[in-house]
């Protein structure tokens, strides 16, 4: 049994910025070799062959995804979420798990907003494969502090972050540490998480924090939108070579970085590191 917050399988892909690609690319090589496409995750499929993509989007991998949902008649529970995880075996025999889940209202339904109903599932084994796409850690703003604040005056439930529909993974970070990661002001940017399209996206100025495969996709897709932009990063990745690909831009990155910071292009980003 999977189980699916949103309406389909492959929710997180379907929040990506519209202009955002994976870095990986899909090539269908089964005339060639018994390997895989990078981008696929069931034996005998091709991303690059069904959806005729190398750097496919996030819709377009999704739908990947459902086709292979429908083609393996996997069970998808959807519109579903887990409130909490529960150990129940005992110690000397198989592992058993208890699962709280409750359903979550489709876009349709969130202005009504439903009771949601729950149920628990059990089970012997867990997979937890929800990514973090979806649960960036961010900061309270000063509307959100504010409804807070005038709520609990006015004799009503306290607003928290989750009664405000906002989901943030947990973390065992002791309350100090995360006061020393925090930036003051950090509850005024915005997260790459919520854009849903850079070309979009209002202004003509940004100051983008963080380098890297995310924060430079970010400026290539601003430039591109013809947005002047900065990246501020701790370490230039962009001049960065090694062995390691995971300590350097992926090609595809780096060959998009170098068409939006060409002689002539008209909104080229401007990349500042070392900075903190």
């Amino acid at each position: 049994l999977l189980v699916e917050r949103g309406e389909e399988v492959g929710e997180s892909f379907r929040r990506w910025p519209a202009e955002m690609r994976f870095i990986s690319p899909s090539f269908n090589q089964q005339g060639w070799t018994d390997t895989f496409d990078l981008n696929a995750i069931s034996k005998g499929t091709s991303p690059a062959y069904s959806l005729h993509s190398e750097h496919p989007s996030g819709a377009e991998y999704a739908s990947y995804l459902a086709a292979i949902v429908e083609t393996n008649k996997l069970n998808v529970l959807k519109l579903t979420e887990v409130v909490s995880v529960r150990d129940i075996g005992a110690a000397e025999e198989l592992p058993l798990f208890s699962v709280d889940v409750r359903s979550v209202p489709s876009p349709e339904e969130k202005d009504v907003s439903p009771e949601p109903t729950t149920e628990t599932l059990s089970a012997r084994y867990i997979v937890w494969a929800a990514g973090e796409f979806q649960y960036p850690r961010r900061t309270d703003t000063t509307k959100e502090r504010k409804e807070g604040e005038e709520k609990k005056s006015d004799g009503g439930e306290e607003v928290t972050r989750e009664s405000m529909g906002w989901e943030e993974k947990k973390s065992d970070m002791g309350e100090e540490r995360k006061k020393k990661m925090e930036i003051p002001g950090s509850e005024l940017c915005l997260h790459n998480s919520q854009v849903r399209s850079w070309a979009e996206i209002p202004g003509d100025e940004f100051i983008i924090i963080g380098g890297y495969e995310s924060g430079v996709d970010a400026a290539i897709n601003l430039a591109r939108a013809k947005k002047q932009c900065r990246v501020l990063a701790s370490t230039p990745c962009w001049n960065t070579k090694t062995p390691d690909p995971s300590a350097e831009l992926a090609p595809y990155t780096a060959a998009r970085l170098r068409d939006v910071t060409a002689p002539g292009f008209p909104s080229p980003p401007e990349l500042l590191a070392p900075l903190r």
